[in-house]
């Protein structure tokens, strides 16, 4: 049996053809990694819980409904005024899309090194270096196996080019409850255009995604309009180069930035 026997059976629907994927990997640790390479990630943000493991993968599998809704989504942008996403339908997307990058970047590490930084020419060289590795990493893994459920929504991610996030009367509570939002806000930044004015992000009369960290690391800061909701931000800017944040209808701004930030060691996955 080889590892594209185990993505068919395990994302076949089919409890028996699952029992028998997991009992091979089992016996096989090359297969097993393997599986926790393209599914671990996917599994922990299912469950919200960085501790599970692929042998629940079963509790993770996703409804034709969702595997429908996600992969029926426009490549440029996630909801708009004609496409009122739900919260539970904007938490899936989060947690698929973390996931990816998650399978990746140890994220953490990465934010932390980003963080001490204290050249903007250096911090946006290391930005777009890594975000490059990224996407072809995804790139790679979407082609290894594209005719199941999960596949088929891996291949649709790796492909999409995102402009815009827009929410109207939207509620993006189970997105922030993700475990992967961090993970999210680096997806966006890595599959987005990368116009010169970024991803543009409307929360109309909506419950708004949190900002991150994570969301001051692209290379063009996605610009957020949210007149009629409150934009968390983090507490103290997390930077150690200065970058403007741009923001239409949000009266905010931090004092400057945090110069004296050291760096930490960092690692792709």
């Amino acid at each position: 049996m080889d590892i594209l026997n185990i993505f068919e059976m395990m994302e076949s629907r089919d409890a028996t053809q699952l029992s028998q994927a997991l009992a091979a990997l089992q016996e096989n640790p090359t297969l097993k990694q393997a599986a926790e390479k393209r599914y671990l990630s996917f599994v922990q943000a299912r469950l919200k819980d960085k501790n599970a493991t692929i042998e629940q993968f079963g509790e993770a599998v996703l409804s034709e409904e969702i595997v429908k809704m996600l992969t029926g989504l426009d490549k440029s942008y996630f909801g708009d005024i004609g496409f009122r996403l739900s919260e539970s339908d904007f938490g899936h997307i989060v947690d698929f899309a973390g996931a990816m990058i998650a399978n990746h970047l140890d994220v953490e590490s990465y934010i932390g090194y980003a963080m001490g930084i204290t050249d903007i020419k250096e911090f946006d060289e290391f930005i777009a270096q890594t975000e490059t590795a990224l996407k072809e990493a995804i790139n790679k893994e979407a082609k290894v196996y594209t005719a199941g459920w999960f596949g088929q929504i891996l291949a649709h991610f790796s492909t999409m080019a995102i402009e815009k996030l827009m929410l109207d009367h939207g509620d993006a509570g189970d997105a922030n409850a993700s475990i992967f939002l961090d993970e999210f806000w680096i997806f966006m930044s890595v599959m987005s255009t990368y116009s010169s004015s970024g991803i543009y992000m409307d929360f109309f009369q909506s419950y708004p995604l949190t900002i991150t960290n994570a969301y001051f690391l692209s290379k063009n800061l996605p610009q957020i309009n949210s007149q009629e909701a409150s934009v968390r931000f983090p507490e103290i800017y997390p930077l150690s180069v200065e970058r403007t944040i741009p923001l239409v209808g949000v009266d905010f701004q931090y004092d400057k930035p945090a110069y004296a930030l050291a760096h930490v060691s960092w690692r792709y996955r």
